[in-house]
């Protein structure tokens, strides 16, 4: 009886936040993603409009060929553009979550700051995130 019910006023911040906390990461990742194809669409469109202008007074280059050209260029133009994607995807979740009140709501269920910042999945991703490559073996040893 006496354990019940000082269990109901210890506070358990994490365990009762879990979904608390899904609910944020899929918020973010939903935004990144969003962030991520619009950006890159617009930057592959530019890059595509770009080359077609450069290659417009080259004689026998059909559209197809500089199309492809472009589309070969777009994996180097989404690592460029990564960071700043998710960066911008950070700033507007924290900026619908705030105007929705919800970061408000996990101050009130118990949640710190951190834990509505960091994911618990990156939390562990970014503990063992140091990969060595030959590079740093060879400054190591």
């Amino acid at each position: 009886m006496v354990a019940g019910s000082l269990l109901r006023y210890v506070p358990l911040p994490y365990p009762r936040t879990r979904t608390l906390s899904h609910y944020f990461g899929k918020r973010f990742l939903t935004t990144a993603i969003l962030v991520f194809v619009g950006i890159l669409s617009l930057v592959a469109l530019v890059d595509y409009i770009e080359m077609m202008r450069k290659t417009s007074g080259l004689p026998n280059v059909p559209a197809s060929i500089v199309a492809q050209t472009s589309l070969f260029r777009v994996p180097q133009i989404a690592e460029r553009i990564m960071p700043f994607s998710v960066l911008i995807a950070a700033m507007s979740c924290y900026l619908n979550l705030s105007r929705r009140l919800e970061l408000v709501v996990a101050r009130a269920a118990g949640m710190s700051a951190w834990h509505s910042s960091i994911p618990k999945w990156q939390r562990r991703v970014h503990a063992f995130s140091f990969v060595p490559t030959p590079e740093t073996w060879c400054r190591l040893g």
